[in-house]
């Protein structure tokens, strides 16, 4: 934090007009150095002539892009969490705002087209110009349904069965995270 203050001030102590200044932490630093490295070894590769050369490098390469892959696998982690802390923060801040904003969001954009236009696409589209026409007999699922082949048991539950579903039932309805 201190050295992003004195970035910000210049010699006489005020602070200095202008857009903050981006940073890119430790990993997206080396992900950019994996990226160069992994160019220069395939230029390299491809520039090789003897095989045991070209088996080197793609070895080499097969090293940096793993390391490449677990790098941007937790950036992007890290990424997702913040935009999740982001997002939290807004819902603690407004959760009404947040939820309609979810939930019904503004437009966005100029409608470039006439009202007549519009509802002459969506009629084409979506219309159907035989709506009004009867449909006559449909062929569905017959009138009456089959009857079971395994007969439902009917019988009154036992004090067993009822201590079972009570006790599966206890730990569901507590308070708490799990409930």
């Amino acid at each position: 934090k201190q050295w992003y203050q004195r970035r910000v001030r210049d010699e006489g102590g005020a602070r200095t007009d202008g857009p903050r200044p981006f940073f890119k932490n430790r990993r997206k630093e080396r992900i950019d150095r994996l990226v160069k490295e992994r160019k220069e070894l395939r230029k390299k590769a491809r520039k090789s002539r003897s095989s045991t050369e070209k088996e080197g490098y793609k070895a080499l390469l097969r090293v940096v892009a793993e390391s490449l892959r677990k790098l941007k696998k937790a950036e992007a982690r890290r990424e997702k969490q913040r935009e999740e802390r982001r997002a939290r923060g807004k819902f603690h801040q407004d959760p009404f705002k947040t939820i309609k904003g979810i939930l019904d969001p503004s437009p966005t954009g100029q409608l470039k087209c006439s009202k007549e236009e519009l509802d002459q696409h969506l009629s084409a589209t979506y219309g159907d110009p035989n709506r009004k026409q009867p449909l006559g007999e449909l062929d569905g699922p017959p009138e009456a349904a089959p009857e079971p082949t395994v007969p439902f048991e009917l019988s009154n539950i036992t004090k067993r069965e009822f201590d079972e579903v009570v006790k599966k039932g206890r730990g569901n309805s507590a308070p708490g995270n799990n409930g």
